[in-house]
């Protein structure tokens, strides 16, 4: 059987599942600003009412009505929270030496990859130990976890290239990628873990 043109237009209508169609959305109408009225001069006033005293501007109002604080101050750290701060910093220091040494490609361990070129590339990823800071907060209601540890670092990428394996390896590496990563740890029974 031969299919003329509108026959299979008719066919294909018919086959094919009906199309929902999205309802039209209502834009939404601007709104009117309200008009500032102007302030007014005081040449229309008679003079008692120019002679009359009037209540400052609000913003000079504020300033001479409120004196400057002085800083809060912020209460002395406890010969508690220095321990806790030395055991959380001498933890941090432990795990970015612990990463570093683990880490591959890394100092102890360089992928070297050689290139279309025919050159070689050694690469590698370190912590950054200057880049180390910790900080921690005591947590709220939390029978065993009593601080919430925060380490923030930086991830480097380190690149030399060399016409074979030993120039590549050789160095000088120079930085081409920094990562700043963070790690939450906790303080439980009495030492930081992760």
């Amino acid at each position: 059987m031969f299919w003329t043109v509108p026959q299979l237009a008719f066919a294909a209508e018919a086959q094919s599942p009906p199309v929902a169609q999205k309802p039209p959305v209502a834009k939404k109408q601007p709104t009117a600003k309200p008009k500032v009225q102007p302030r007014q001069s005081t040449a229309h006033l008679t003079s008692i009412e120019a002679s009359a005293p009037r209540k400052p501007a609000p913003d000079t109002a504020a300033r001479t009505a409120r004196a400057p604080r002085p800083a809060a101050a912020t209460p002395a750290p406890s010969a508690a929270d220095d321990k806790l701060k030395q055991s959380l910093d001498v933890f941090a220091k432990d795990c970015v030496t612990r990463m570093n040494k683990q880490r591959r490609p890394g100092i102890l361990q360089k992928e070297v990859k050689r290139q279309p070129d025919g050159s070689y590339v050694a690469r590698y990823v370190a912590v950054d130990p200057d880049s180390l800071q910790t900080s921690y907060n005591p947590t709220s209601g939390h029978k065993t976890i009593k601080y919430i540890g925060r380490m923030d670092y930086h991830e480097v990428e380190y690149l030399c290239t060399g016409k074979n394996q030993q120039q590549a390896l050789a160095g000088p590496f120079n930085e081409t990628n920094r990562v700043p990563l963070t790690e939450l740890i906790k303080y439980k029974n009495n030492k930081w873990t992760y």
